[in-house]
């Protein structure tokens, strides 16, 4: 099993900007250089959403992931995608649902089972969705199941991003779909039976800022509870994830 590695990174030292209230002079413009102490994934994600300093951080945590020795550790357990021709393909394709429309989910479950480690109990991961990837009326206490790997990051912003382009009224650049609402799924492991791949990029620069970790297959989601950020528009649903013997 992985150590945990939020309890390795957090709390969180962020430096962040802001405007000087009252400059000096007229003409200065410079900002502020602010620290911020986050102490714990969940105070992440509400200053995330609340906090405007807070925009634009995911190259400040990519590079506080990349500079943590358990990160380094996960990634050193694991093959290059380059090794694996599958989730090779799968790495390096737009979005899954057009994977598996392509290859198919047998090949990648199976490389994906022999790939795999089992993921620290408490670790949080998100996933970045819309409201039609959810069912509707699904509520707290309630489970529902994933047959086929998923992806997750370890980063709030990459999810959030990957959220936009799933709430576009295109795979690309389209605008907003009125219809759908961008979800942040925040995932806590749950038990001892959790297994995922943690992609040690190798030289694949493009996608380090990912931060992925492919989940295994055959695991159930129990909904916790949700919280909705009206001012941006954002739905977090948070849940617990139940690994079985299949996995």
């Amino acid at each position: 099993m992985l150590k945990n590695l939020d309890s390795a990174l957090y709390p969180l030292t962020i430096t962040v900007f802001e405007k000087r209230p009252h400059p000096t002079y007229a003409w200065a413009t410079d900002d502020v250089k602010v620290t911020l102490i986050l102490y714990s994934p969940m105070v992440l994600i509400d200053r995330y959403f609340t906090d405007k300093r807070m925009a634009n951080i995911q190259n400040k945590l990519n590079h506080l992931l990349d500079m943590n020795n358990v990160y380094k550790e996960w990634q050193s357990y694991f093959k290059a995608p380059s090794y694996l021709p599958h989730i090779d393909k799968y790495l390096n394709i737009h979005t899954s649902s057009v994977y598996y429309d392509k290859y198919g989910v047998m090949d990648l479950k199976k490389e994906l089972s022999l790939n795999s480690k089992i993921l620290p109990v408490d670790q949080i991961l998100y996933r970045g969705g819309s409201s039609s990837e959810f069912p509707p009326g699904w509520e707290d206490g309630q489970a529902i199941e994933w047959d086929r790997p998923r992806s997750t990051t370890l980063n709030i912003q990459t999810a959030m991003i990957h959220a936009g382009k799933d709430c576009a009224s295109n795979t690309l650049y389209g605008e907003h779909d009125p219809k759908l609402i961008p979800i942040l799924l925040v995932l806590k492991i749950a038990n001892s039976l959790v297994k995922g791949y943690v992609f040690a990029y190798g030289n694949r620069n493009l996608m380090r800022h990912e931060k992925e970790v492919l989940l295994s297959p055959c695991i159930k989601l129990v909904k916790t509870k949700e919280k909705n950020y009206d001012d941006v528009g954002v739905k977090v649903i948070f849940a617990n994830v139940y690994g079985s013997i299949e996995t």
